[in-house]
């Protein structure tokens, strides 16, 4: 056989391994996800467990990252529970992208993906808070797109403000001042709405300002600090560098500002090279973001930790979180050895 014969025939396997490798992937992707198991009621009313006066800036709480990607293509997908399923599982916070389609249609998006219909998931959220008045939600709509945003506020105003399902600050505290200081006892039973402070819609009495992913604004009610060369990293190097980076922040925030907020921490990782998917990064994460939230209740960080963001949530994860608010003395005396049995962080 001729050398140039050899060659080609060389690249061509190597092409055709490559291809199956990259179908492999796909399949992997597309296939091998967790089915929903339904959780154990506990999960819907966790928060029923902590003492009225603890702050909600303080209230160590579980959030989903992407809330509303299930079913998108596999390389936008971070979630594989509805929200519904994910407020049963005990999630909180909810990481909320709103596209306005040219047929009026509102969906969630996430990069170029679109997902299901966002007012069937506001109906789920009011439907839930309303049956759960323990519980308190809080509504991260942290990008819209193609003028969403005057939409989502009008469906949130109808759906949920008239019916007294929102925190509002009525007071003279600036927003800020206002969000650190609220109890639980304040929150139940209501959500709690943030928008990009780019929006002049944050000048709503019931909409707070969140920062930008670089959070270099001042005075914002809510701090998610997303760093994407971090974010981009391999797990060991994130949890090594990202996070205390990102605990940094806060901390120097704090000290210029007095105030902490809602403080959101990424625990996700991205995939820039959009080839492996959320699904295969949270894989090769999950081992090491586990041990690193079980580290936190020894931790001075824990003082800082309010909101834990993941991806693909479920119980497993929002245990681990939910259980730390053992370590910050929140969890009602009379209740104590019922939630330790309940939410173990180990």
């Amino acid at each position: 056989m001729k050398k140039g014969i050899k060659v080609t025939l060389s690249v061509c396997l190597g092409v055709l391994v490559a291809l199956g490798t990259f179908a492999g992937v796909l399949a992997l992707n597309g296939t091998c996800k967790e089915e929903y198991v339904k959780a154990d009621t506990k999960y819907s009313n966790w928060m029923q467990y902590l003492s009225d006066d603890t702050l909600l800036s303080n209230t160590i709480i579980p959030g989903s990252h992407d809330s509303g990607t299930i079913n998108m293509k596999w390389v936008s997908e971070t979630q594989t529970d509805t929200i519904k399923q994910q407020l049963e599982s005990g999630v909180r916070y909810f990481d909320l992208r709103v596209n306005k389609k040219k047929d009026n249609q509102y969906v969630m998006y996430h990069s170029s993906s679109n997902g299901v219909d966002f007012l069937p998931i506001l109906s789920d959220i009011k439907s839930f808070i309303v049956a759960h008045p323990s519980e308190t939600l809080l509504l991260d709509f942290q990008h819209f797109k193609n003028g969403s945003a005057g939409d989502v506020k009008s469906f949130v105003y109808s759906s949920l403000y008239k019916n007294n399902l929102l925190v509002e600050n009525k007071t003279t505290l600036s927003d800020l001042a206002y969000i650190s200081s609220l109890t639980l006892k304040e929150v139940r039973g209501k959500c709690v709405v943030f928008f990009g402070d780019d929006s002049d819609l944050v000048s709503e009495t019931y909409i707070f300002a969140r920062n930008n992913d670089e959070c270099t604004k001042s005075g914002m009610s809510l701090n998610s600090c997303y760093v994407s060369s971090y974010n981009k990293s391999s797990s060991s190097e994130y949890i090594e560098k990202g996070l205390p980076f990102y605990y940094d922040n806060i901390k120097n925030k704090i000290s210029i500002e007095k105030y902490k907020g809602i403080f959101v921490l990424q625990g996700q990782l991205t995939d820039g090279q959009l080839i492996f998917g959320p699904w295969s990064k949270e894989n090769k994460h999950q081992g090491n973001m586990h041990d690193y939230i079980v580290s936190l209740k020894n931790s001075s960080n824990l003082s800082l930790t309010n909101v834990i963001m993941r991806d693909f949530i479920n119980t497993d994860k929002t245990n681990d979180i939910i259980g730390l608010n053992t370590y910050k003395g929140q969890v009602k005396t009379t209740n104590l050895d019922e939630f330790q049995k309940f939410f173990t962080v180990e």
